[in-house]
């Protein structure tokens, strides 16, 4: 006869997805020429379900580079854009004001995901594929003051679009996420069903 579940007590902050890719075509910089952190946020106990994402892109082809903060719910970057914005590599203006877009997400065959972003005068199109076997991870928040547990994995293909234009540069080695993986890992990171919850002393 199955067990019953062990039901936890600490207190649910937040439920998302987080979907990172950062390419770069030149290994002597360490910041990448084009970056997204997007968030899907199901659940928040501050404010209501929404996607945020961070994007640059230092420009390809002699388009020009684009900075912005994008969002279909502008609650969520008024009550979370502080713990949301990227730490690793920071936006040259972190305190612009967000845009309003549209998400569209997307599952191959593979199990790869895809996401179209439309604002007005910009469409992202970013697919993380090629996605590597996953590992279950907890751990402490970036900011100590909270727990996560998180299902990791990589992308060894990922590619991006803005307004059409092929995106330059690939995955490299990040440091950063050796705490969680044991290994480098690329830079094309994709956290699902992130929940992080309150720390308590029991």
């Amino acid at each position: 006869m199955a067990q019953a579940p062990v039901i936890h007590s600490h207190r649910v902050i937040r439920q998302m997805d987080h979907l990172i890719m950062a390419l770069r075509t030149d290994p002597s910089i360490d910041r990448p020429g084009f970056f997204l952190s997007l968030y899907w946020i199901g659940y928040a106990a501050e404010t209501e379900p929404g996607h945020v994402a961070y994007l640059w892109t230092t420009g390809a082809d002699g388009a020009a580079a684009i900075e912005a903060v994008l969002t279909d719910n502008p609650a969520t970057v008024a009550a979370l854009g502080p713990r949301l914005r990227p730490r690793q590599w920071p936006l040259a203006d972190p305190d612009r004001p967000a845009v309003a877009a549209r998400f569209v997400r997307t599952t191959s065959s593979d199990w790869g995901i895809s996401f179209r972003i439309e604002a007005d005068g910009l469409v992202v199109e970013a697919a993380w594929e090629v996605l590597s076997p996953p590992v279950f991870s907890s751990g402490t928040t970036a900011a100590g003051d909270a727990r996560i547990t998180t299902l990791l994995t990589e992308s060894h293909r990922p590619s991006a679009l803005v307004n059409g234009q092929p995106q330059p540069g690939v995955s490299f080695h990040n440091p950063v996420w050796k705490p969680w993986f044991g290994n480098e890992r690329g830079s094309c990171i994709l956290g699902l069903g992130e929940t992080i919850y309150e720390v308590t002393d029991e």
